[in-house]
């Protein structure tokens, strides 16, 4: 509190206000001149039933729980920041829900990390570790499997050994590295599941950058996304979820969805196409060529530093090679085309099903460029922010454990 600027004070007064806190939490506050005028003591009787819980002063946050059950707080636990507030009952976890401090999931919790409570009672999830012998898995004690992994590492001490984990960061991220520097190790490149290699090696070649930005569909007047599953496995559909709820509230906001296949995200859409799937490279070429066509650029615009170098490289695409090739119909194209011209503040996103495929780098390669061109990175407040990138630098693709 004593470090705190006069500004970042009234910044956590005016949080602070309004909230149920302890007289002992006031009576600190005080010691440094900050006072909490429409601050609420915490009640020393809750119920019987339910109390109050503090989450943590960091959070500035209480939670109302059942009495004589414990509540765990998680923050940015996993790569899409699922914050959550984990609640026990006698041992055990009974409920999740997103963490209220939280200034990007704003308390909320997707899908997916509530599902993770079903999956922790799972009647055949793993309950201990497993050890192949003769072709089949046995069933051993923890301490019995860290003695053996205390044993190995002996025996290969000198030896070229390889640390593997999935997609990590902060705190743990640093503590793997240096068990792997006191250990000898060579950690892989971090590998996940839910592939972004393409996309990221694209924005690598494009601007230098090798990790996945941080998106602002709030900030965008219309949002044309190919194969991006927005609301359902696309980085964080817990923030875009949210991100398009305040978008939606503006007058005039569009969005366009194009996919290879059915999702949830596609249905949400204002409007909504199929188009086939690998043929996304085409249309997003096409999309480029177009915009650099119908937009008239001054010496400085996005599209004219990149006309010498790559516009004027691509292929020359027709309407009707486009329309064959992709399954769009003419409709569909002008309507497109149409309403990126009309808007001041475009946003195209790009990922998903529509980058896993043989020509999945080159349709990323050309969607940077398309977003580089409608300006969505330039600017003190720009659309595609690496400010608040996701972290994903350290993480690989298949050629890296080849």
């Amino acid at each position: 509190l004593a470090s705190l600027s006069k500004k970042e004070k009234e910044k956590l007064v005016e949080d602070m206000n309004n909230r149920v806190v302890t007289d002992s939490l006031i009576a600190t506050f005080e010691k440094h001149n900050i006072t909490l005028e429409n601050a609420k003591i915490q009640p020393k009787e809750a119920g019987k039933q339910w109390e109050l819980f503090n989450g943590g002063f960091w959070q500035n946050r209480y939670y109302l729980i059942r009495k004589g059950s414990t509540i765990e707080v998680h923050g940015l636990a996993r790569k899409d920041w699922w914050d959550m507030v984990k609640e026990y009952w006698h041992g055990d976890p009974v409920k999740l829900e997103g963490n209220s401090a939280n200034p990007l999931t704003e308390g909320k919790l997707c899908i997916r990390g509530q599902a993770s409570l079903s999956r922790l009672y799972h009647a055949e999830r793993l309950k201990s570790p497993l050890l192949k012998v003769k072709g089949k898995w046995q069933k051993i004690s923890w301490t019995e499997a860290l003695t053996k992994i205390q044993e190995e590492l002996k025996k290969a001490k000198g030896k070229k050994n390889l640390f593997l984990s999935a997609k990590t960061n902060g705190s743990l991220a640093k503590l793997q590295r240096d068990f792997c520097e006191k250990l000898g190790l060579k950690p892989l490149p971090q590998f996940e599941a839910l592939s972004y290699a393409n996309l990221k090696d694209a924005y690598k070649k494009v601007v230098g950058i090798g990790d996945i930005p941080f998106y602002h569909i709030e900030k965008s007047d219309f949002l044309l996304s190919l194969g991006a599953d927005l609301e359902e496995t696309f980085l964080n559909p817990t923030i875009h979820s949210r991100q398009i709820a305040r978008a939606r509230k503006q007058n005039g906001w569009k969005w366009f969805h194009v996919e290879p296949g059915l999702t949830l995200t596609g249905l949400h859409s204002q409007k909504r196409w199929i188009c086939r799937p690998g043929s996304e490279t085409v249309l997003v070429s096409y999309l480029l060529q177009e915009w650099n066509k119908q937009n008239k650029a001054d010496s400085r615009s996005p599209q004219t530093l990149l006309k010498d170098k790559v516009l004027n490289k691509l292929p020359k695409l027709t309407k009707k090679r486009v329309i064959d090739d992709t399954g769009l119909g003419e409709t569909a194209l002008e309507e497109i085309l149409k309403a990126l011209k009309e808007s001041k503040k475009p946003l195209f996103i790009v990922g998903g099903a529509s980058l896993a495929h043989e020509k999945g780098f080159e349709t990323a390669f050309y969607s940077v460029l398309l977003q580089w061109a409608l300006g969505s990175m330039l600017g003190e407040s720009p659309l595609i922010d690496f400010s608040r990138s996701y972290g994903y630098e350290e993480v690989g693709n298949l050629q890296d454990y080849k």
